[in-house]
């Protein structure tokens, strides 16, 4: 299946300054076969998996600092050519060598013509314990598939309609949203889907990955407790959209060992925190209260499977008010938002809380947009109070809100809020 990213990647294959790049995100979200993909624009391309070949970690250890030896030397081992400027070097795996990430910063410095990427499990994990300096290494965050590489697998002809058209295929594209819910975007549960058409088969592979998640816990988190891991792992799926304390997460866990479990389920891209911001003025992140915040999970499908949906059952069944329980709707945006993570940066998740005793108000979402802060609202049925996003644009002073829902069939605005239908979020 396409992903955006693979544009991206070319972009970077380009750049006179790139670095060694390392690719971010969750298990299962298509990073090596992403690699992979890239690979084949390339005259030579060189696979290491450090997992499954752990005799090369000898290597990595032997020439740390030398990238050219150690380029030769892999070369010979793995029976293979190579050319600098016209070779991919992919080092999968790669947290099972701190010295293979180390070796990271030796090739910007001392082979800066060979093109290198590394992904791993978990890696946050071990770079917990390294340190790059600026400039020596690209990172490029990974998700799973958003709802338009959904659909350029699902029903691509839906997305060469222009605006005008779509809103005339709405219940089409309503069709197809409430389908990715159900199945979410990990890239082996979607494809299962397709080539057999089998609800069946695809929830097999949801359980497969969780359980394939909880597995790597034990195996590369060392320092941790594993026991807060693996806790804040089958809960969070519980709480997706609520605002929740630390000490409710886990009772009887120290905050401080709750709050470094949370930080490394973010790192690594399982758990997508939303931080409270005060929002008056950019970048959002400045004006963070981080004790305030809520919680999404990975993957809305694998939400839904930690939930005991019944996938099958499900898609002849899903209404607007299943959608409304559990704040998928909001699972749902929270993941397009990630989806659109930059260069060199981490996902980063925002939301509004009036800070006034005896006058509550929550903002599902605060974005920004050249340059603007715009509060989004996210409904799931036909309930059209937004007065939240208007005491946040009388507050704040801005100028205009968003609410989505899949009950918007057309693009309207009345004072200062614009509302479209859910799955033409792109139009913010």
């Amino acid at each position: 299946m396409y992903r955006d990213k693979l544009l991206e990647l070319v972009k970077w294959k380009e750049r006179a300054s790139r670095a060694p790049l390392i690719i971010r995100g969750a298990r299962q979200v298509g990073k090596s076969w992403l690699v992979r993909e890239h690979g084949k624009i390339y005259t030579h391309f060189i696979e290491v998996n450090l997992e499954l070949m752990p005799e090369l970690i000898e290597v990595f250890n032997d020439l740390y600092g030398k990238p050219k030896d150690l380029i030769e030397t892999l070369a010979i081992k793995l029976k293979q050519d190579f050319s600098l400027g016209e070779t991919l070097l992919f080092i999968d795996e790669i947290q099972e060598c701190k010295n293979a990430i180390k070796s990271l910063r030796s090739f910007k410095e001392l082979l800066p013509k060979l093109h290198v990427i590394a992904a791993g499990s978990l890696l946050e994990f071990a770079l917990e314990e390294l340190s790059f300096p600026v400039g020596r290494v690209d990172f490029l965050y990974m998700h799973p598939l958003s709802f338009s590489e959904f659909l350029k697998a699902s029903n691509p002809n839906l997305l060469e309609l222009t605006t005008e058209q779509k809103l005339n295929f709405h219940d089409d594209f309503l069709q197809e949203w409430k389908k990715y819910i159900i199945l979410g975007g990990m890239p082996e549960v979607v494809a299962t889907f397709l080539e057999t058409n089998s609800y069946d088969e695809a929830q097999l592979i949801q359980s497969r990955l969780i359980e394939s998640y909880r597995r790597d816990f034990y195996k590369y988190a060392k320092h941790t407790d594993i026991e807060i891991l693996t806790q804040l792992f089958a809960i969070i799926p519980r709480f997706v959209g609520q605002q929740v304390k630390y000490t409710s997460l886990v009772p009887g866990k120290r905050i401080e060992k709750i709050k470094k479990g949370i930080s490394l389920l973010a790192k690594s891209g399982i758990l997508l925190p939303c931080y409270h911001s005060n929002a008056k003025g950019l970048p959002l992140g400045a004006e963070v209260k981080a004790r305030i915040f809520k919680l999404f999970f990975v993957d809305i499908g694998l939400t839904l499977r930690f939930q005991g949906l019944n996938m099958k059952e499900a898609a002849y069944n899903i209404d607007m008010e299943f959608i409304n329980k559990g704040a998928l709707a909001e699972q749902f945006f929270a993941q397009e938002l990630i989806s659109e993570t930059g260069w060199n940066d981490f996902p980063q998740l925002y939301f509004w809380q009036r800070q006034k005793k005896n006058s509550s108000a929550e903002v599902d979402f605060i974005i920004s947009r050249n340059q603007k802060i715009i509060p989004v609202e996210i409904k799931s049925g036909k309930n059209s109070k937004i007065k939240s996003v208007r005491m946040f644009l009388q507050e704040t002073g801005n100028e205009q809100g968003i609410q989505l829902s899949p009950a918007n069939k057309q693009i309207s605005s009345k004072d200062g809020i614009r509302y479209l239908p859910i799955w033409l979020h792109e139009l913010i």
